[in-house]
């Protein structure tokens, strides 16, 4: 109670200026941030802007190009057609008027796709324009933070200082205050002086020493704080700096590019001069071996029918072989769905009565331990019929293993050729979607992909279109061929007839006699919309419904399991966490208990053995001899404490 006396009134004036000086710095600071907040949201909101039009400006880009390949497709047909037209001229006159008109005509073309690369080009200077505005802008974004650190630093700096001696006078005001109080105190109890002097100066010092390492501490935090701000800010500029370099790079591969495209379709077009007086001579030659080349046919026809019999037996045999093999597919496919079956049940079995047990456990907790009426949880989970999922995911397989094509009219190793050569040559027939779908895929899926957009392009829908396009492409081939035996080729030597042949410049030609082909069939009526899909796309369209259905199926059964695995909700659960650290902290305080209890016992006997020594201290005979023996000062302390 006289200690409690002697400290004074306590420090109250010293924690409220702590207080308010604490809310003024956090004031401070919140202002620099939201200053900070405020420019990154403008930047924000400007790359948005920008993203949107830049969204738009390619949506227009491939609407432009998309119309100029159109346009310049039917162009291209259009003079294609009026050169057949020009073989069938006679007159000198007539024939040098049509090839005028047809050299202007190309010129159109050449100024219409020269024009849309202008376009490009000029837009490519306004995204540089607009990055190195964009830079610009960034860095005075930068400078100003920076500003805004700066003036942060200084400001918290003096504001630091300022609050510290604020609080450093009140506490000496407060201490003005006790050192007036101790004094009152040393003039009633001068006895006690020198022991409340003692105190007073070690509580002095022991403040000073707390002061004097919390100034230390709030130093050193701001030295790290501005030294990590720095660090922070050098890393985000040397990253803009490299992604500006970056971007730099992108445009001028960009621009080198489309120079390259520009050189590529010149020399093309000079290349396809030249091919058409190739081909006219060409022709020429053609007719006089024409006679030499009827007999060669009649042997291959001959060799063929042979090699088509051999074959046919083949085919016979592979698809007797093809049939026991699908036999045996589907019975031990049964057989691993009976199984599957099996082991699901087993584990649906064991993971309800890990289930049921929890829910057990649950409803203890609830019922004895915290008193709370129980109810079961809602979902219906456990009571799912797990063996409909696994039935249909059998049938899926089953139907996907029936609906499997017998049998092709065209060889897939030709398809596959023609269409890799569609693929390799004609990229420009693919749309923008595909090759983005094609990112990340593997390349069979790429390639089933852009076999689809290909098939769209060209409006393949039947198998009679496959099979056109395909004679057409090993038509080209076999002429190619027969060229190879006349010139190159040794007697001793053979082609294979099922390697494609034909040269990467020819593949323009056969498509656009594919489309003469099909307009043919179209206006003559003689192709029945209804006939038989083609295989390519049935084989895509198989394939994505497969992937689609065992997808739904994968996760349909994730989603049973998960429902299986989260039996106990979230609140639930969170009772049990409560709980176990409720007896935690009681079972700590009980061995706290414990540990008192025992130290007690030891006090006790302790006590009782100093008691006895005591008093063998105080029945000694040498007390007698002493001129105040101890007896008598303990008479006179009790009697002082009464």
């Amino acid at each position: 109670m006289d200690a409690e006396i002697l400290q004074g009134p306590d420090c109250v004036k010293g924690k409220q200026t702590i207080k308010e000086s604490k809310g003024h710095l956090e004031r401070q600071k919140r202002a620099t941030w939201d200053e900070v907040s405020r420019i990154r949201i403008e930047a924000d909101d400007l790359e948005n802007k920008r993203r949107q039009k830049e969204d738009k400006r390619r949506v227009d880009r491939y609407q432009m190009i998309r119309n100029e390949t159109i346009q310049s497709s039917t162009k291209n047909e259009a003079a294609q057609i009026k050169w057949d037209d020009l073989l069938s001229l006679e007159n000198c006159e007539e024939l040098f008027e049509k090839i005028q008109e047809q050299k202007r005509e190309c010129m159109d073309i050449i100024e219409t796709k020269q024009k849309l690369i202008e376009e490009f080009i000029e837009e490519l200077k306004e995204k540089d324009a607009f990055y190195v505005k964009s830079l610009a802008k960034q860095e005075e974004d930068i400078d100003k933070i920076i500003e805004l650190m700066r003036k942060q630093y200084t400001t918290m700096r003096d504001e630091y200082a300022t609050q510290l001696q604020v609080i450093e006078d009140a506490f000496l005001a407060e201490r003005a205050e006790l050192l007036n109080a101790n004094r009152q105190e040393i003039d009633e109890l001068f006895k006690r002086h020198r022991e409340l002097e003692e105190k007073y100066n070690y509580d002095r010092l022991a403040m000073e020493e707390a002061n004097a390492d919390e100034l230390e501490n709030k130093r050193e935090d701001d030295a790290n704080n501005l030294q990590r701000t720095k660090v922070s800010v050098e890393n985000n500029l040397q990253a803009l700096e490299t992604y500006m370099e970056e971007m730099k790079a992108v445009y001028q591969l960009n621009l080198e590019k489309l120079s390259y495209n520009v050189k590529i379709l010149q020399e093309r077009a000079s290349e396809n001069e030249t091919t058409i007086s190739d081909l006219t001579r060409r022709k020429r030659n053609l007719k006089t071996s024409y006679l030499n080349l009827n007999a060669k046919v009649e042997k291959k026809e001959e060799e063929f029918m042979r090699a088509n019999a051999a074959l046919t037996d083949k085919f016979k045999k592979m698809s007797k072989a093809f049939n026991e093999l699908r036999k045996k597919f589907r019975h031990f496919e049964k057989a691993d769905t009976q199984r599957f079956n099996e082991i699901w049940a087993m584990n649906e079995a064991e993971v309800k009565d890990l289930a049921s047990k929890v829910l057990k456990c649950d409803k203890i907790i609830y019922e004895q331990q915290l008193g709370l009426q129980w109810a079961p949880p809602e979902d219906s989970s456990l009571n799912i019929d797990i063996g409909s999922v696994s039935e249909h995911s059998s049938k899926v397989k089953e139907d996907s293993v029936s609906k499997q094509p017998s049998t092709i009219q065209v060889s897939m190793g030709k398809i596959k050729q023609v269409f890799s050569m569609l693929v390799s040559e004609c990229s420009f027939l693919l749309e923008d979607k595909v090759r983005d779908q094609c990112i990340g895929k593997s390349e069979k899926e790429q390639f089933t992909l852009k076999i689809d957009s290909i098939r769209k392009t060209l409006g393949i829908e039947t198998m009679d279109d496959v099979q056109t396009l395909i004679n057409l492409f090993y038509d080209q081939s076999s002429n190619r061929r027969d060229e190879l035996y006349e010139s190159d080729l040794d007697p001793g030597e053979s082609i294979d007839p099922d390697i494609l042949m034909v040269h990467p410049d020819q593949v323009i030609e056969i498509l656009n006699e594919f489309n003469e082909v099909k307009n043919e069939r179209k206006g003559g009526g003689s192709v029945n919309k209804g006939n038989e899909a083609s295989a390519l796309s049935m084989k895509s369209m198989s394939a994505n419904t497969e992937k689609e259905r065992r997808a739904k199926i994968l996760e349909d059964e994730k989603k049973h399991w998960e429902n299986l695995g989260n039996i106990l909700a979230e609140k639930h659960l969170r009772v049990w966490k409560a709980l176990e650290r409720a007896f935690q902290l009681y079972y700590t305080l009980l061995q706290d208990r414990q540990n008192l209890v025992e130290e007690t016992g030891v006090l006790h006997q302790q006590n009782e053995e100093l008691k006895s020594l005591l008093q063998q201290y105080l029945q000694a005979g040498v007390n007698q001899e002493l001129q105040v023996p101890p007896t008598q000062m303990l008479r006179i302390g009790e009697d002082e404490e009464d």
